[in-house]
């Protein structure tokens, strides 16, 4: 095999490690890690990058090792018939391997920089989840009915995000903050409700759930600055 063919073949192999990781999904997740740090005061920056680095390898690692848990119903839906494991790109072994791999460095790494204790989607795609046997909220209530808990939800979290204001901890810039960005996302529910045809609206909504609570800390983070 030739130098040319041999390096696509290893950048794509090491895009499918990526990929098993859900790198889209942890970074929102260690935006919600690293942003409370800030808040709480000034840590080391050995520190942040420690639970960055081991907070993501941890996470990465759980979602490799459900690709492997799930690769039987993976197959069954186009959402998730891409992946390493049911196209035939990687082999199961590999897989769980990688994932152990991930969760065990990420456990030494926290547990020595750190401590040991460190240490809606489904409107859009209940046909899927339908054929893969998993009971997601549209197939067990109905459209209709999660939709309105979809508002429930939204109308009690709203609220919540205003008790660090209520308690002192925060102050006025993180309650605008807060306010303009549970105001969206209220919006959005709505239009999901009041939509003939909810697909567009409902995608916008999650992807807005994916920007909310990241946009939230930063709003703490920057509350905290500015005090």
């Amino acid at each position: 095999m030739s130098g040319a063919a041999v390096a696509p073949t290893r950048q794509s192999f090491a895009r499918d490690l990526l990929s098993l990781t859900k790198p889209r999904i942890i970074s929102l997740l260690r935006v919600t890690t690293i942003a409370p740090m800030y808040v709480a005061g000034r840590p080391d920056w050995r520190l942040v990058l420690a639970v960055f680095v081991g907070g993501y390898l941890m996470a990465g690692g759980a979602n490799a090792v459900n690709m492997y848990l799930d690769r039987d119903i993976d197959d069954r839906m186009s959402r998730t018939r891409l992946r390493p494991i049911p196209s035939g790109r990687m082999r199961r072994e590999v897989v769980i391997a990688f994932g152990v791999l991930c969760a065990t460095t990420a456990t030494f790494l926290l547990a020595h920089v750190a401590n040991v204790l460190t240490a809606a989607l489904a409107l859009n795609k209940q046909v899927d989840y339908g054929r893969a046997g998993v009971p997601m909220a549209p197939l067990v209530w109905g459209e209709r009915e999660t939709m309105r808990n979809m508002l429930w939800y939204t109308l009690i979290l709203l609220p919540l995000t205003f008790l660090p204001v209520a308690f002192g901890a925060l102050g006025i810039p993180y309650l605008v903050a807060a306010v303009l960005l549970g105001g969206w996302l209220l919006i959005g529910v709505i239009r999901v409700l009041r939509a003939s045809d909810f697909v567009k609206p409902a995608w916008s909504v999650y992807k807005y759930s994916l920007l909310y609570l990241a946009l939230l800390f930063a709003a703490m983070v920057v509350d905290r600055a500015v005090a």
